[in-house]
């Protein structure tokens, strides 16, 4: 049989899974752990000083979640980095690495 028309749902979609809803709370609070230890400044200025400083802080993972589930709530793998450096960190990875913006984790076990 065919419909005609939008499907029908008894109850709306979930804008959020229950996982990532329990995360959220840790996740914000890890942000702002984050930027008051950087003194909301970014941290990657200093060490990359040809990238002009633009935008909000953002709390960068510089293990990639793939390869370290989790980073995104471990506080000793995420910097506060501005809107520009985390663009230039994504645009130039192998520079990125040479700095250390990015690290590939090494698992000993």
């Amino acid at each position: 049989m065919k419909r005609s028309g939008p499907l029908r749902r008894n109850k709306p979609l979930a804008k959020m899974s229950k996982k990532r809803r329990s995360e959220y709370a840790q996740r914000m609070n890890l942000r702002r752990d984050v930027f008051e230890k950087a003194d909301y400044r970014c941290e990657a200025a200093a060490i990359v000083s040809q990238v002009v400083c633009f935008g909000g802080l953002d709390a960068h993972e510089i293990t990639p979640r793939a390869t370290h589930p989790g980073a995104h709530l471990d506080p000793t793998v995420v910097i506060a980095i501005c809107r520009g450096h985390h663009n230039w960190t994504h645009d130039n990875p192998a520079d990125a690495y040479a700095y250390g913006l990015l690290v590939r984790r090494v698992d000993n076990g």
